[in-house]
């Protein structure tokens, strides 16, 4: 077996916001003004990313919420279809039973 890792959406997530996070920092630092504005900057971008991760948290939650309704709703089609089958071939064994003949 391969111990190769496939790269999915988490991953690229992670890297896309750490990428971004230290491009602003490095941009900030290395741009051509007084420390005071650039840390006022650096303090903008970072409640700015606050307020996007809790954002991105909450849809996640909520993306998640419908996800498990959704795997409810389809485990419950699936018991009452195995149900349904149960009986069928229950009423289909009393047909041989032994004891009624």
């Amino acid at each position: 077996m391969s111990d190769e890792r496939r790269f999915g959406f988490e991953e690229f997530g992670i890297g896309l916001f750490a990428g971004a996070a230290i491009g602003i920092v490095a941009g900030l630092l290395l741009a051509p003004q007084s420390g005071a504005t650039t840390r006022r900057q650096i303090t903008e971008y970072a409640e700015g990313a606050k307020d996007l991760t809790e954002d991105l948290v909450q849809k996640a939650k909520n993306n998640l919420d419908l996800l498990i309704e959704k795997a409810e709703i389809l485990v419950g089609l699936q018991e009452k279809l195995a149900w349904k089958k149960i009986e069928s071939l229950r009423a289909d064994l009393k047909k041989y039973d032994l004891h009624e003949a």
